[in-house]
């Protein structure tokens, strides 16, 4: 059994003199600092700092710039799932309303 050593967590107290300095988002701090988490649990914690830094990286802008054009297995997927038009969906039988779907989805026998 391997045995590791455990880290001290930097912390840094900010002392607030009025509710304007809250913030408005609950997964951050006064110093800008973000918390999150993914469906997997993983904890994310970003700095003020350091997203601000990267929204000047290349890949940050819209659309990227090292991208010259979309490949054609994506232009070919854009294009299979084109929208139906009304007489094609007016007469489709297999389609069920939003309502349909998630009242069977949720049934519960007791």
């Amino acid at each position: 059994m391997s045995t590791s050593q455990s880290q001290v967590i930097p912390i840094r107290r900010v002392l607030l003199t009025d509710d304007s300095q809250l913030p408005s988002n609950y997964s951050s701090t006064p110093g800008g600092t973000l918390y999150s988490t993914t469906p997997n649990g993983t904890r994310l914690v970003y700095d003020r700092s350091s997203l601000l830094h990267l929204r000047n990286s290349p890949l940050s802008q819209t659309p990227p710039q090292n991208v010259l054009s979309i490949p054609n297995i994506l232009v070919k997927e854009i294009r299979d799932t084109a929208p139906v038009t009304a007489s094609e969906g007016a007469d489709s039988p297999t389609k069920k309303s939003a309502s349909e779907s998630e009242e069977s989805q949720f049934e519960i026998d007791l």
